[in-house]
């Protein structure tokens, strides 16, 4: 966030999440360097929220209105603040990143799903609502059937 970084701290967070990306393992030091915040049991991980409730934006809007952000926002989990930012739904998008945290076991789970390198995961992706609702003790998503016509 205000800092700069350096070329071999950029290579050396380049290299831990090409690693994940190709064998689906977890190098948390490296994470750690790309300004997600660990500790010994929980990692910091990031969601868009589409209705925020403070001014933001040029238009100092206090929440997105279009279907995109609020299904966008509702499905995406970042691993850093700035892919929350960079990740959002579209160029006019002001939806503003959150944090929450999760235990390591379930980050890394989640980062094994992830499919763009380790910027994010999508909750849709087969696997991550079953990791999602072990952490947070809920039941996992049932996939609904199609409403029969009466």
């Amino acid at each position: 966030m205000g800092t700069q970084t350096s070329r071999r701290r950029f290579l050396r967070t380049a290299t831990g999440v090409s690693a994940v990306a190709t064998t689906g393992l977890v190098s948390f030091s490296s994470i750690a360097e790309a300004d997600v915040r660990v500790t010994t049991e929980t990692v910091t991980l990031w969601r868009l929220n589409s209705r925020w409730g403070y001014p933001a934006g040029d238009k100092k809007k206090t929440s997105c209105e279009c279907s995109a952000c609020h299904r966008h926002s509702a499905n995406k989990i970042f691993f850093t603040q700035e892919a929350a930012i960079s990740g959002r739904a579209h160029p006019c998008c002001v939806c503003q990143p959150e944090s929450f945290t999760v235990t390591t076991t379930a980050a890394s789970q989640l980062l094994a799903q992830s499919r763009d390198t380790g910027k994010s995961v999508d909750r849709r992706y087969d696997g991550v609502p079953d990791v999602l609702a072990k952490e947070f003790r809920a039941e996992p998503r049932v996939k609904r059937a199609a409403k029969l016509k009466r």
